[in-house]
This record gives C-alpha cells, structure tokens and sequence, in this order.
C-alpha cells in the first residue's frame, strides 16, 4: 500500500461520506489518481462500497 493509499484510507476515517472529487480536492490530486486508488483498495478488500452511486459511502473493511 502507498503513503496515498493510506492518506485516503485516513481521509475515509475522518470524513466517511467523502466523495472521490472531495478526496481529490484535499489532497491536491486528480480524480483520476484517485479514482484508481480507491480502485486497488477496494479489490484489495480493504474498503468497499455501501449503498448507490448518489447517496453511497466507502466503508474500510480491514486496515
């Protein structure tokens, strides 16, 4: 895992209805960085998604 990685997965413990655009805009990085973090986090099993794309939120499952 990244030093990014693990500064979103802190970011989701901080602020769990973060959107990708919100976590990008903290960050100081594309959406799309962010878009494929939060990709290899999730098939990791490391977080997941809960709920629909409007009112959805990621979960951490394991860290």
């Amino acid at each position: 895992m990244s030093p990014r990685q693990l500064e979103i997965i802190h970011l989701l413990e901080n602020t769990p209805g973060a959107t990708m655009p919100q976590i990008a805009e903290a960050m100081a990085i594309t959406y799309r960085t962010v878009r494929r973090d939060m990709e290899y986090l999730q098939k990791s099993g490391i977080i997941s998604r809960e709920g629909g794309r409007k009112e959805g939120r990621w979960i951490i499952n394991k860290f």
